[in-house]
């Protein structure tokens, strides 16, 4: 399955610290293959909840992979992939569980989440399936409640209840009109679900203002003085400490605007308001009281996590990230670590802006000269610096400027000769014969160039060569720095004919390779030197029938398939970089990262207690990125409870229950919650030696009740 990059939040202490030195031994692990997001999530979403036991907020990424927010970053959790993005989630506070909404088919799916993992409830019947109802959870009946939405038809208008066992659908006498891109939240204090706005009609008609509420048994409109305007895809939560319904955005295009509904009427909030957004995610966070708001289809503005304490909107300290685009260009720069990112189409515009990943988070780069607007772009890294070069411009003109970036400043290279106009082109650092080479592209008018440029002392000239790689556009390109070869590998010839060609520069010269295999013609691929390998990674995708990747790899003479296949599916474009730790894919919204070692998190064993508390990680175990973390919950409130780590499992029986890991690990003391929770950090070195090793783990705790323990865990750690 897919994997993600695990991160650390903040959680209390332990009392002792842990020696991971002392857990692992060297070995080395055997080969495989896999593809894990390593960003954050794509900021359109809607549905998330606030687990309240373990202070977190959970959604799901657009792939099917659980996030979690602790206030300050983003856990990545290595658990199930959830079939779907859910289409709304709610906590429910009775059961301590998080309730999905999964599309399935014409119906909905429910599934649950205790903070470890996900299980799909079955349910003889359950609702249609539809886009944007609105949900809540009634804490006072112990029910999450949905109503309305669409099946991209007539709004519906039916009112639903779960009780952690069935679906039971109500029927009152009176109900609000049907509608979807409605929002509701269930207020505490007066034990009611009110719900407000959305549109009556699809596609998007003029949106409703009324409010109504949701006692159990009927629906009654409420008639306050003051109220917000039309809304629609707009969210609200409910602030508990202050007892008041929190709603913000989205009433059109402009400002964003903050209501608050105490039961009696709306107040509107005054001051500086987060841009406006559409269908963005708004949930309490009890343990820190703010409202927290993130994600949606944003007006303008950076998208991160913003919080409201009941009188302010504060943006959260957190990196942004780029919106999701076509057609930008990616480079890494390996003496300062830094994979950049410009430009690409945006909300259909080139942009001109720079973004750097520093292999944990984004940073919006804000130089005073920039590059104008382009996409279809070609960027390439020499030395310190990376260049970019043509494509077009924001008046879609094909373009033939280079600009160099060194980190800190874009500045133009200023040569008397260089390459015509021209997109679909290639460019890469020469390692042989020293500063770039670019080859081929396209002209505005679709003819395929196969010409040969060196860009030496900021000077580019171009070199006739006999043999050299047909014209062509759109072939990809890497640097394979052990063997100071530029390695070419197929594109689009004239007569839009698809090769699969391998050709290498060896710094004066093209050289026409004949392996006996070669990896399939195809438009969509993508290729970078993967040095833990030292191997050039080619992806390609073979059909558009089938958007699943293959992998090859190029070791100077043989091109090989890298099995097993993966799944993660490619979508048309790609754009990859190879860094010293790997190959980083971007995808147009995300960054993969190709993982020769997969690290893996696998359950074992039987715990003790009723019921036995559980043990999760946060994270995946690798060495490219040192945070990680475990936590267990489930425990009694306040209880001393000990996290057992070693490099070995055991079968030890203790005072009723079962030692799953060897005795003579680390042992950590820690206190957990009110709420029976407690976490770890358990920070993995940034060592080769240590890819490929087992430790394992398990969380005991002693009570009034006597001795809990957790089943163990066993973790890979992966590159």
């Amino acid at each position: 399955m897919p994997l993600a990059a695990g991160q650390r939040g903040t959680h209390r202490k332990p009392a002792c610290a842990l020696a991971v030195g002392s857990l692992f031994a060297i070995a080395v692990g055997l080969p495989a293959q896999d593809w894990r997001q390593v960003d954050g999530l794509r900021q359109s979403f809607s549905s998330a909840a606030f687990d309240v036991v373990r202070s977190r907020i959970v959604t799901v990424g657009d792939r099917g992979e659980t996030r979690e927010w602790d206030g300050t970053r983003w856990l990545h959790r290595p658990i199930e992939l959830l079939p779907n993005i859910p289409v709304q989630m709610a906590y429910d506070s009775v059961r301590n569980v998080t309730v999905a909404l999964v599309a399935s088919g014409l119906q909905f799916a429910t599934w649950e989440f205790d903070g470890a993992r996900w299980q799909q409830r079955a349910t003889p019947l359950s609702p249609p399936a539809r886009i944007q109802p609105a949900i809540a959870f009634d804490a006072l009946r112990g029910r999450v409640v949905l109503f309305g939405g669409t099946f991209f038809g007539p709004p519906l208008g039916d009112t639903w209840e779960w009780d952690g066992v069935s679906w039971q659908q109500r029927v009152p006498a009176t109900a609000p009109a049907p509608r979807y891109g409605a929002a509701m939240a269930f207020d505490a204090m007066r034990g009611r679900c009110v719900l407000f706005g959305g549109w009556p009609a699809f596609p998007l008609a003029t949106a409703f203002q009324d409010t109504w509420e949701w006692n159990g048994a009927s629906w009654v409109q409420r008639a306050p003085s003051v109220a917000p305007g039309p809304h629609a895809a707009h969210a609200m939560a409910y602030d508990a400490g202050r007892q008041r319904v929190v709603l913000f955005g989205n009433a059109g295009a402009g400002a964003g605007d903050t209501w608050e509904y105490d039961g009696s009427t709306w107040v509107q909030a005054g001051g500086v308001q987060p841009p406006n957004r559409s269908s963005c995610a708004l949930v309490f966070d009890s343990t820190r009281q703010r409202t927290v708001m993130f994600g949606g289809a944003s007006f303008g503005g950076p998208r991160s996590p913003w919080e409201w304490d009941g009188t302010v909107w504060t943006p959260s300290f957190v990196a942004d990230e780029p919106e999701p685009r076509s057609a930008p260009s990616v480079a890494h720069s390996l003496p300062r670590d830094r994979t950049v990112l410009f430009g690409g189409s945006v909300v259909s515009a080139p942009s001109a802006d720079t973004w750097e990943w520093d292999g944990r988070t984004w940073s919006l780069r804000q130089p005073a000269v920039s590059p104008p607007p382009r996409l279809r772009h070609v960027m390439w890294d020499e030395g310190n610096d990376v260049l970019v070069f043509g494509g077009f411009d924001a008046t879609f003109t094909l373009t033939n400027d280079t600009w160099r970036f060194d980190g800190t400043t874009w500045s133009p290279v200023v040569s008397a000769t260089a390459p015509s106009a021209r997109r679909f082109m290639v460019a890469g650092v020469d390692a042989a014969g020293g500063g770039s080479v670019l080859f081929g592209g396209q002209t505005i008018g679709g003819v395929s160039l196969g010409d040969t440029w060196v860009l030496r002392n900021n000077t580019w000239t171009q070199i006739a060569l006999s043999p050299s790689p047909g014209r062509r556009g759109g072939a990809v390109l890497a640097t394979d720095r052990a063997r100071q070869r530029v390695v070419l590998f197929g594109g689009v010839g004239p007569s839009s004919t698809f090769l699969n060609d391998t050709w290498e520069w060896n710094g004066t010269a093209w050289l026409a390779l004949q392996p006996p295999v070669s990896p399939p013609a195809t438009a969509t691929m993508s290729m970078a030197y993967e040095p833990t390998l030292g191997v050039t990674v080619l992806t390609v995708r073979t059909s558009n029938t089938d958007p699943r990747m293959q992998v090859w790899l190029w070791n100077g003479s043989t091109w090989q398939l890298y099995a097993p296949p993966t799944t993660w599916p490619q979508p048309v474009e790609s754009w990859a970089v190879g860094t010293a730790r790997g190959v980083l894919l971007y995808d147009g919204s995300h960054l993969l990262e190709l993982a020769t070692v997969s690290p893996s998190v696998v359950e074992y064993g039987v715990g003790c207690g009723v019921p036995a508390p559980k043990l999760s990680a946060d994270g995946w175990p690798r060495t490219a990125v040192p945070e990680f973390g475990l936590s267990t919950f489930g425990h009694a409130a306040n209880a001393l409870l000990a996290f057992v780590l070693a490099d070995q499992s055991a079968n030890v029986p203790i005072v009723g229950c079962t030692l799953l890991v060897q005795p003579t690990g680390v042992i950590v003391l820690s206190l957990a919650s009110a709420a029976g929770f407690a976490a770890l950090p358990v920070p993995v070195p940034s060592a080769s030696g240590l890819v490929g090793v087992d430790f394992h783990c398990q969380a005991l705790s002693l009570a009034a009740a006597g001795l809990a323990a957790s089943p163990g865990l066993r973790f890979t750690i992966g590159r």
